[in-house]
């Protein structure tokens, strides 16, 4: 697939994740709908700025499973209540950590409701790899 197809159904995918937590859990998202791709040497698999744009780094796009973890975790962002820049700051680790739980607690449940298929144990190895970057 060519970096702007991917780009294109990465979008799409998060439009869908978006529908699927906000019914799931009953929260409106704040995702501004815009969705950018940040190159290989970024030091983060996806981030949500401040303005609700959600950026995933171009190499995470290519990996089905860390693309789909990255992009739920990015949009479960989005419906975190009274996230500001000076709470996130005072209690670093608080927002990543819980998001990081909610993402792996709800995501069988979206895949499931889109219906996207990835192997569990490539899932599991995600996760191991995700508690480590976020320990660093």
């Amino acid at each position: 697939m060519s970096s702007e197809s991917l780009t294109l159904a990465a979008q799409r995918d998060l439009e869908r994740i978006r529908d699927v937590i906000e019914e799931l859990t009953g929260l409106l998202s704040r995702w501004s709908g815009r969705f950018t791709v940040a190159p290989t040497s970024a030091d983060y698999w996806g981030v949500k700025l401040w303005s609700c744009d959600i950026r995933i780094r171009e190499d995470i796009l290519q990996d089905i499973g860390r693309r789909w973890t990255t992009l739920i975790h990015e949009s479960l962002h989005a419906v975190s209540i009274g996230m500001r820049p000076e709470v996130y700051l005072a209690n670093r680790g608080w927002e990543e950590g819980v998001v990081e739980q909610c993402q792996r607690l709800l995501r069988g449940q979206i895949l499931d409701s889109l219906q996207v298929a990835i192997d569990n144990a490539r899932l599991q190895e995600i996760d191991r790899t995700n508690v480590i970057m976020m320990s660093s």
